[in-house]
C-alpha cells in the first residue's frame, strides 16, 4: 500500500514538471511542439526523481535557464559522487544520463555493503 501511494506521488511530480515545461514553450492544447521541444518533454520522463524534485523547486522561466538548472544539478551530482566524465545535459540524452546516475548509485551501495 505504501509503495503504491509513493509511486502515484512520483507520477504527479512528473506530470507537474511536464506541465511546467509545456508552459515554458507556450504550447496550447492544439499546438504541436517542434522536434527539440518534443525531445525535451520526453526527457522529463527519463529524469531521476531527485532531478525532478529539484526542477519543481527551482524558478526558471526560459529554455536556457531550464537547461542551466539541469546542468547545475548534474554538476552537483558529478562532484558529489565522483563521476569520471563530466555530466552535461544535451537535449535527447537524458535516458543515458539517468542510467549513468543509477549505475553509479548502485556501485556506491555495493561498496558500502562489501565493506
Amino acid at each position: 500500500m505504501f509503495w503504491e501511494n509513493n509511486r502515484n506521488s512520483n507520477r504527479r511530480k512528473v506530470v507537474n514538471l511536464t506541465k511546467r515545461v509545456k508552459a515554458l514553450f507556450d504550447l496550447g492544447y492544439f499546438t504541436k511542439p517542434n522536434e527539440r521541444q518534443e525531445e525535451m518533454m520526453m526527457d522529463v520522463g527519463d529524469m531521476t526523481l531527485g532531478l525532478i524534485e529539484y526542477l519543481l523547486r527551482d524558478t526558471w522561466t526560459t529554455e536556457d535557464q531550464y537547461i542551466q538548472s539541469i546542468n547545475a544539478f548534474l554538476d552537483f551530482e558529478s562532484v558529489t559522487f565522483h563521476y569520471k566524465p563530466r555530466l552535461v545535459y544535451v537535449v535527447g540524452t537524458m535516458q543515458k544520463l539517468s542510467t549513468m546516475i543509477y549505475l553509479q548509485h548502485e556501485v556506491i551501495q555495493l561498496r558500502k555493503t562489501l565493506t
